[in-house]
Formats: C-alpha cells, structure tokens, sequence
C-alpha cells in the first residue's frame, strides 16, 4: 500500500470556533482561514470525527462536572467541513466514534437511540449509520482517502455490546459491519483501525489478537501517542512503565507489522502547547520514524486539534498547538512547523 505520506491536522473544533467568532493569523499576522494556516505549516490531510446524534449546542457535561466542547460532528456539518477541506486541495479522513461524544480508552457510550437493541440490530445500525454519511459524502463528490471504524476502541466500542472482555467477538463484528460499509461506498477508501497508546504492547495486543483470530477486517493500524498523558500515568501508576521513546515505537510498529501485516500510521499525536519546540521534535522524530517504515507502509501522521489552545476550551485541553494573540485571535505555534522540516 504505497501512497503520499499524510501531513495531517484533526479540525473538529474549526467550525464551532468559528461560531464562536474566533480567528487565525499566520506567521506574518495576516488573518487567514484555520484550513489556510495548517496548509502554510505543511499540512495536506484533514480529520473529521463524527457522532451518531451529538447534542444540539455540541457541549457535553461528563460526570465529574467537567464541560467539553465536542465541536460540530453531526453528519451535516462535517460534511459541509470536509467539502471546505476538499476544496482548499487537502484530503480527508472520517473518524467514526458510534457514540453521541467522545469515544476513548475511558469511555465508549453507546448511542442513545441504540440502547437495548440485539447484536443484530446493532450491527445493522453500525452499517446504516456508516453508509449514510459516506452517502452524502458522495453525493457530494467528496471521496475520503481514509475512514476510521472506531475512535480508541481498545476497550471496545458501544458498551457494554462491544465490550472487549465480555463480548470479544460482537465487537469485531461490530467493526466489521463498519468496514463493509465503507467498502460498499467507497471500494478504494482505506480503513484504519485506531487504538490508544501503541506505543504500550500490553494494552494493545489483547484487542489486536482478538481481532484478527475473530476474522476482524481493517486496511490499516492507526495509534494515537500521547507522551504527556503517558508520563502522567506512569506518574500515577509506575508499574505500568509506559515508554515513549521513538525506538521503542519502533519496535512495536515492527512487532505489530510483522505479526498482523498492516500498514501503520499516527492517527493522533499531541504535545504541550507551552512546549512547542519540544513538540515539534516529537512530531519531527515520528515522521522520521514513520518514513523508516518498509515498503513505504508508514502511512502518515495527524496533530490532534493544533487549532486551539487552552484558554479558549472550557475543559482547558493543554495539546493544541496555537496561541491566543490577542481577543478571539489563535496563531498556530511552531511546533506544527516539524511537517515542512521532514
């Protein structure tokens, strides 16, 4: 699977910033588009999440109190930013989340109007949900380079029916349902399968294994590494000895290649937005890293939301990449910079 390496910015906020009357300015301070200032640090490649029916206002109260700001991820309104995306010559990737919020490590909701439904039902569902947004996507002629069946799942999906422990092989079913769907709309489209913390075997593998002994179809293993949230739990919880490093990521992107045979790429990274050079080194040495890959089966990267930085978030997110110049004006950092140093 040898095609253009990915330079990739996740946007889901973009378009509720932009409600909220937010700009952006370039290194010049020149007001731009938030699509135009990730092009002139080197992005190509744009990522949409997209929920199966978010909140009205797209915020979220979770149970600890804490208000999240889930950007605009109905159907309609990504399809409306991937065409903008389009248009301004980058491609695109969907991020399936079959949830009503975030799906993470931490929590994978099922969609409400979903609750109660049997394995069958809920596999149809998945499928219905999948092959309607990439229908207006098509409608459209807006054909996505990649879609993801699932957002971090490696707990599951939609629990407790996709639960990983209780119910290993629903959920690669549910997976399925997803990957079927995508190649029923869009055949040459490659889907990525996304896991949190890659760079960790032990939390990893269980799913992995799971997966591909069960039948499980992807195109693609797509990670998320995070060193920040990595250092804070190994902080908390030492025994866990999360490694970071770029040879140890090495090592598992080979270890997981050699034993499943899939491509591999970042589907999310993030650093501190008050440690932008550090950040840009880790970008940097990942694309190295990435580029290392045989047969050219290191696919891409994506920064997780550098569009924002924490002041502008109430749950005060600290891994974007920008900073605020000056009233409801964000100027990227210059950790997004790594994509034009590789």
């Amino acid at each position: 699977m040898k095609t253009k390496f990915a330079y990739g910015a996740d946007l889901g906020w973009m378009t509720q910033l932009e409600d909220m009357g937010f700009k952006w300015i370039n290194e010049k301070g020149k007001t731009v588009s938030c699509l135009e200032a990730v092009k002139e640090k080197g992005a190509d490649s744009v990522r949409f999440r997209i929920f199966v029916n978010p909140p009205e206002k797209s915020f979220v109260e979770e149970k600890d109190g804490t208000m999240v700001m889930l950007g605009y991820c109905d159907a309609k309104r990504v399809v409306e930013a991937a065409k903008r995306a389009k248009q301004a010559g980058m491609r695109i990737m969907l991020d399936f989340h079959y949830s009503d919020e975030f799906a993470d490590p931490k929590k994978q909701y099922i969609p409400k109007e979903w609750e109660g439904l049997s394995h069958e039902d809920l596999c149809q569902k998945v499928s219905e949900h999948t092959e309607y947004v990439l229908g207006i996507m098509k409608e459209q002629d807006i054909y996505p380079e990649w879609v993801q069946v699932g957002n971090e799942i490696n707990p599951g999906m939609m629990h407790p029916m996709g639960d990983l422990e209780n119910h290993p092989f629903q959920l690669v079913e549910y997976i399925n349902s997803g990957y079927l769907a995508v190649k029923n709309v869009f055949p040459d489209c490659k889907v990525v399968l996304h896991l949190a913390s890659g760079q960790h075997p032990n939390w990893v593998m269980p799913f992995l294994e799971n997966f591909f002994e069960n039948g499980g179809m992807t195109d693609v293993l797509g990670f998320s590494d995070y060193p920040y949230w990595c250092d804070l739990i190994n902080k908390e919880t030492p025994e866990e000895n999360v490694d970071s490093s770029i040879d140890n990521w090495t090592r598992c992107l080979d270890m997981y290649r050699n034993r499943f045979h899939k491509p591999v790429m970042i589907a999310e990274i993030g650093g501190p937005e008050y440690e932008e050079k550090e950040t840009r080194q880790l970008i940097g040495d990942t694309i190295r890293m990435l580029k290392r890959v045989p047969e050219g089966e290191g696919l891409g990267i994506f920064y997780w939301e550098p569009e924002v930085c924490s002041e502008v978030l109430p749950d005060a997110y600290p891994l974007g990449a920008s900073k605020l110049a000056k009233n409801y004006t964000l100027q990227l950092t210059e950790a997004l910079s790594a994509y034009k140093d590789a």
